[in-house]
């Protein structure tokens, strides 16, 4: 199995002038990429105008511009939402989650950078980098107007939406985007092959009244297009790789030039956090290999790779216990996503069930296809969430007469989550936990393999902070598509 490898410039030239000569792929670095993560978004509907919201960022590192597909999905992996925002050479854009879920605005990046001068902070000139003043500085491939014009009305998507979205679609994608917390929720148990509920071993309980959860993607694409990562035509490489493309298809892009930020804010508490996006590289030697869109790409039939690199599939991270006296808790933020299909097309992860999905009425949690999870203490005192060590899944809840301990639940079964580690196997009131979902290398999976990311978020009195989980397991990358 290939490794972490650095590829030489040739390499990159095959994907264009923008890529990054400099990466290592399979790595989770911060570097540029042709395809961003934004993990975890959260919005508190609550709130109003000061409570919990996230900012991201998308930053252009090259003197191309750019044009970048963003999606807005649930936390159940569903898209309902996209738009394009158009990026001169090393043009910035930062948007509120707020501004545009309870605002209804959408980004409007025009065709000029509105910067003023190109002079560095010592009064010297800046050259072969640096901001750039307006589409007459700019040469044809650093303008956005060059861009611009890709993105004709029958394609347009909101490069420069200047009207609001209507409140009553508004109101829908809320209702989309708290479902998981709307919909009943309880396990599957799969040594009973039943479903059930019970309260005391419900997965993280949530209401309308709690802040909602969603992820976000950010594509370097073609076009201005109005199409999501489940169409075969979004995956059609675009004219810098194939020269006989259909302008009305053909987005795929891979140039490794952006980087992003996600801040986390809440004005009412005086609390902030950031973190950075996740970057997935394009490299053409993950043609034929597991990559972090192969849920969709396989299910278009497998023609076309995106090209990007997959995600880990095991973390660590440090806990500390919730204590009343000072506020203290750590929360553990899980972005998961399997690599095949569903049977039905239903591009979930598998241990999770959305009974009438898209719109489910009914969420389960899986228990036969989990996780297993470490916990040890500051003495070395350690447990897990298996009983047997050889078995890697999470395991059924024990439920009915007979039953001692229960073992503990599938609590991670959405796509995305934040949940306290009073709801996770722990130890003391210090330690870390180490959680691995299955990889490649468990003839379990059928080849069903988890792409992961875990950050972690600390509490302290009236403070917060979030911190990236350290990669333990890494199982994904440089393992060949299967055959469906």
């Amino acid at each position: 199995m290939k490794k972490f490898l650095t590829y030489a410039l040739a390499a990159v030239l095959a994907l264009g002038a923008g890529s990054v000569a400099y990466a290592n792929v399979c790595a989770v670095d911060q570097v540029p990429a042709a395809t961003l993560l934004y993990p975890f978004v959260v919005l508190d509907y609550n709130g109003g105008g000061s409570g919990t919201t996230t900012l991201f960022s998308v930053t252009n590192v090259s003197s191309e511009a750019q044009i970048v597909h963003f999606v807005l999905w649930t936390d159940y992996s569903y898209h309902v939402l996209d738009w394009n925002v158009l990026l001169s050479g090393y043009d910035v854009q930062t948007m509120n989650i707020r501004d545009i879920l309870m605002n209804g605005v959408l980004p409007s990046t025009g065709t000029v950078s509105g910067v003023d001068d190109t002079t560095s902070n010592d009064g010297g000139a800046v050259s072969g980098f640096g901001p750039r003043i307006d589409v007459g500085a700019l040469d044809g491939s650093d303008s956005t107007t060059t861009l611009y014009d890709r993105c004709n009305p029958g394609m347009t998507a909101y490069p420069d939406y200047d009207e609001l979205m209507p409140d009553s679609f508004l109101a829908t994608l809320k209702g989309w985007l708290q479902r998981s917390q709307a919909a009943s929720r309880g396990h599957y148990d799969c040594e009973l092959d039943e479903y059930f509920h019970d309260a005391n071993i419900w997965w993280e309980q949530r209401t309308d009244a709690d802040p909602t959860w969603m992820y976000i993607t950010a594509d370097v694409v073609w076009t201005c297009n109005r199409l999501f990562p489940d169409s075969p035509d979004y995956w059609i490489p675009g004219p810098a790789n194939n020269p006989s493309y259909d302008e009305n298809g053909a987005q795929a892009m891979y140039d490794n030039t952006l980087i992003g930020d996600i801040f986390y804010v809440n004005q009412d508490q005086n609390l902030s956090e950031a973190l950075p996006a996740v970057s997935l590289e394009t490299d053409p030697e993950l043609d034929g290999y597991i990559t972090f869109y192969s849920t969709y790409t396989l299910g278009a039939g497998g023609v076309y790779s995106d090209l990007r690199e997959p995600l880990p599939n095991g973390y660590g991270v440090r806990y500390l216990f919730a204590d009343t006296e000072d506020a203290s808790g750590t929360a553990v933020r899980v972005f998961k996503r399997s690599t095949s299909p569903q049977p039905g097309g239903d591009p979930i992860v598998w241990d999770l069930e959305a009974v009438g999905f898209p719109y489910p009425s009914a969420m389960y949690a899986s228990n036969c296809r989990g996780y297993v999870l470490y916990a040890w203490d500051e003495d070395e005192n350690v447990i897990t969430s298996t009983p047997d060590p050889d078995d890697p899944w999470s395991p059924p809840p024990c439920i009915g007469d007979g039953c001692e301990t229960p073992n503990p639940p599938n609590q991670l079964p959405l796509e995305t989550q934040e949940v306290v580690i009073e709801q996770l196997p722990h130890v003391d009131m210090f330690g870390w936990i180490w959680i691995v979902w299955p990889g490649p290398t468990a003839t379990q999976t059928d080849d069903d393999y988890y792409q992961t990311y875990v950050s972690v978020k600390y509490n302290y009195g009236g403070y917060s902070m979030a911190l990236p989980g350290a990669v333990l397991n890494s199982d994904n990358c440089w393992v060949e598509v299967p055959v469906l």
